[in-house]
């Protein structure tokens, strides 16, 4: 994606290169501290499980873009300019960005909102936080359900959005968290959202997935998750995390590069033909 965007500004007189790192959790200190300034980066993404690592080190030596990058506690996104280290949460707006592109939102229908809806998240690490100050502070949704395996992570993250809608988040926002999803649950959720890693585990009751409901899985590989098959046998609109990868890469770049360049059809259409048929919809 990041190479098709350099390549359509190349006209512009742009020129960059994006890379993968594998780096382990052992090995991310002395990476941030050596390697990145020895490579000359001008920025670089951060993803699981590194995103709340990186969140602390630039929140000590370096700064954070936006004032709801703090709430969220993980940053995905770090931009170097004039040696300050600049961090931030492309994943909220990505979140929210992906829900408003043209072929999702055919298939969400007119009649869908979330403003003062209730919804549903599986998962509490760093992406989950950042949907769900995505829902509660742009979005205003009037209830959110949480749920994750390890109990204490959801309560944590519940009370860290409670404190979100107690700044003015939402009036009638409202923190539910749930041992397992049930009936009740998802009866009237305009959205399922799950943030967990594991692709092939059905966290969901098939039953429970009905016609009308919006199931949004972040996991993009393999592009048809567990829940995303489930849903669409049993009727439901599914989203794949694979438009939220694109939209929070296109955010990413912005940062990095130019704030005006419309590169997110350029990355968009790179990683469908790199995905071909498979691609959820």
């Amino acid at each position: 994606m990041h190479q098709a965007a350099f390549e359509a500004l190349a006209g512009e007189g742009l020129r960059g290169a994006y890379a993968e790192y594998p780096v382990p959790p052992e090995s991310l200190e002395p990476w941030l501290a050596g390697q990145v300034p020895a490579l000359g980066l001008d920025g670089f993404n951060v993803t699981m499980p590194h995103k709340e690592a990186v969140f602390a080190w630039v929140k000590a030596r370096g700064r954070l873009r936006n004032p709801e990058d703090e709430w969220i506690g993980a940053v995905n996104t770090v931009t170097i300019a004039d040696g300050v280290w600049w961090g931030s949460n492309t994943d909220a707006q990505g979140f929210l960005d992906a829900l408003a592109q043209p072929g999702v939102r055919e298939r969400l229908g007119a009649r869908f909102r979330l403003e003062g809806e209730r919804v549903v998240l599986l998962g509490a690490g760093g992406s989950a936080r950042a949907v769900a100050h995505a829902l509660v502070w742009h979005k205003k949704i009037g209830e959110l359900v949480l749920w994750n395996r390890h109990r204490p992570r959801a309560e944590a993250l519940g009370a860290n959005i409670a404190h979100v809608c107690r700044q003015g988040a939402g009036r009638g926002c409202a923190v539910r968290i749930v041992e397992q999803i049930r009936d009740a649950d998802l009866d009237e959720a305009a959205l399922l959202v799950s943030t967990v890693p594991a692709s092939d585990e059905l966290l969901v009751e098939p039953e429970l997935l009905r016609p009308g409901l919006v199931v949004y899985d972040l996991v993009y590989h393999p592009p048809w998750t567990a829940l995303l098959r489930a849903a669409k046998r049993r009727g439901a609109v599914v989203v794949s995390g694979l438009e939220m990868l694109v939209s929070q890469a296109a955010l990413a770049f912005h940062g990095w590069v130019n704030p005006r360049a419309a590169v997110r059809p350029v990355m968009g259409e790179a990683l469908r033909r790199h995905v071909g048929a498979e691609w959820p919809a």
